[in-house]
């Protein structure tokens, strides 16, 4: 089972129970940390997961006598001092979260067709001096499949340009020497 660390800042995570008693152990998660359950969202304290120690946050005195603390009962009783937990990159996408294709930004896919109808034309004019030729056509596939995945139909006109396109650049630079 694996928790978020919820605090007011925001929620950690996800994290396992291995890496939360880790945090316990370091002073990072208190007994009054709320922990949030990954996939049903479920609240619960971290002092009723069980087998987490945790440790104190104020240290006794090396001597003199002990003190205790004033308090009235009328008044409301500060909180304890939470943790913070450490800033963590997690991989796990929420559910309904799409991942980025090839730009950051949204987009509609007309870039990466224009890149791989360039590519298209490009790549047997540099097959002809380089093999930088050959890879082109191959990244105009790309940058094609990657217009047809985000709604442009001419995407597939464009694969079988760079088809061709890959087919013309390999006897370009491969070929043409046997010719001549």
């Amino acid at each position: 089972m694996r928790y978020y660390v919820v605090t007011q800042s925001g929620s950690f995570g996800p994290a396992d129970i291995g890496q939360i008693e880790q945090w316990s152990r370091e002073g990072r998660v208190a007994p009054s940390t709320i922990l949030e359950e990954e996939g049903s969202g479920r609240r619960i304290l971290a002092s009723s997961l069980p087998g987490l120690t945790f440790t104190t946050f104020q240290h006794a005195p090396q001597s003199g006598p002990l003190a205790t603390p004033f308090s009235e009962p009328n008044l409301p009783q500060p909180l304890p001092p939470q943790p913070i937990p450490p800033q963590m990159v997690s991989n796990y996408l929420r559910p309904g979260a799409e991942p980025p294709l090839f730009l950051p930004d949204a987009s509609d896919g007309k870039r990466e067709l224009t890149y791989s109808f360039l590519f298209a034309l490009l790549s047997p004019v540099i097959a002809l001096f380089m093999i930088y030729g050959v890879a082109m056509a191959i990244g105009g596939m790309y940058c094609a499949s990657l217009a047809i995945r985000r709604g442009q139909k001419l995407g597939i006109l464009s694969i079988f340009l760079n088809l061709a396109a890959f087919a013309l650049a390999l006897f370009l630079h491969f070929g043409l020497g046997w010719v001549l």
